[in-house]
């Protein structure tokens, strides 16, 4: 069986055709009533993407249709002919067809539509993911994956949805950053160095600069930008804050922080002690916890609201 990584040595046609498959995924389930025709909705996902030939759109749209015909399927079998997977690699291989133009569009048609959906929340879920092509020997300007002992690309995703009780609504994917961990070794920088330069960490706030500053909760629904205890930098969130948005994260780092009486205390033992219902003023943001069955436990209420979220970024926006 031919594999993409036969025709084509090169880290960015692998990455588009992993993807693409994933966004199929998360468009399905987002409108399902728009792939009766898969035709259609693959007009609406790649028609006006800029990919530098009007050709080069149109077979993207029936690739995308291929593709959502048979989502789990590998590239040659969605493609159903020899002459449609060869056209497939030809296009994958232009220079201006690249995993960014492929996606903007629909990340566009995401944003815009976490703006004007009638929920009073929609949660921006990021996560990092890594793509293993330790097997793809010839495969140049790979990074390190895992322990370090293999090889591929890091994919950062997020995904907007609305948090209905009943059933979540998936809009899309709203931002997606693909990247190689570079080759670092300890020793090789100073400090002040490794304080300069980028860190693989910086991808939570790079992410939400590049959907742009939340609309006024007024106006729109409010933004949050949800993620695991690898979020919990202190950059991101301060950066998030600058463009109007709210977070929502697992706390890792037990930080200090200046309560409203003026005393510091450590953030951790601060959430465990609100035990009860109670609205207080902290840090000039309205604040909320949920009661507790057990004052000691570890755990966050099970039941988060919105005063929650603004919790929690009231309290890591306070570090001393």
């Amino acid at each position: 069986m031919l594999t993409t990584m036969q025709l084509h040595p090169n880290p960015q046609d692998l990455v588009v055709t992993h993807i693409s498959r994933r966004a199929i995924a998360y468009s399905r389930s987002m409108n399902i009533n728009q792939l009766n025709d898969p035709l259609e909705w693959a007009a609406a996902q790649w028609g006006q993407a800029q990919l530098g030939d009007l050709r080069r759109n149109a077979r993207a749209i029936q690739m995308g249709a291929d593709m959502a015909c048979q989502p789990s399927g590998s590239l040659p079998e969605q493609m159903g002919s020899w002459s449609n997977l060869k056209a497939a690699y030809r296009l994958l291989a232009q220079t201006d067809v690249t995993h960014t133009a492929l996606s903007q569009p629909h990340w566009r048609a995401t944003q815009m539509e976490a703006k004007l959906c009638d929920s009073s929340v929609v949660l921006f879920v990021q996560d990092l993911s890594q793509l293993d092509y330790t097997s793809h020997i010839n495969t140049a300007n790979l990074g390190h994956i895992g322990d370090g002992g293999g090889r591929g690309l890091m994919v950062h995703s997020c995904l907007a949805l609305v948090p209905r009780a009943s059933n979540p609504e998936i809009l899309g994917l709203a931002a997606q950053q693909v990247w190689t961990r570079s080759d670092v070794k300890r020793g090789q920088e100073t400090r002040t160095e490794r304080c300069a330069r980028r860190t693989e960490f910086d991808v939570w706030a790079e992410v939400v600069e590049s959907i742009g500053a939340a609309p006024p909760s007024t106006i729109a629904p409010m933004w949050v930008s949800v993620g695991d205890r690898g979020s919990d930098i202190f950059s991101y969130v301060k950066r998030s804050i600058a463009q109007n948005w709210h977070c929502l994260l697992r706390v890792c780092q037990d930080r200090v922080i200046q309560t409203i009486d003026g005393s510091f205390q450590r953030l951790k033992s601060f959430a465990r002690s609100l035990t009860f219902w109670s609205t207080q003023t902290s840090c000039r943001v309205t604040t909320s916890m949920a009661a507790s069955s057990n004052p000691s436990s570890k755990a966050w209420s099970r039941t988060p609201t919105t005063t929650n979220w603004r919790m929690v970024h009231s309290l890591l926006g306070s570090q001393c």
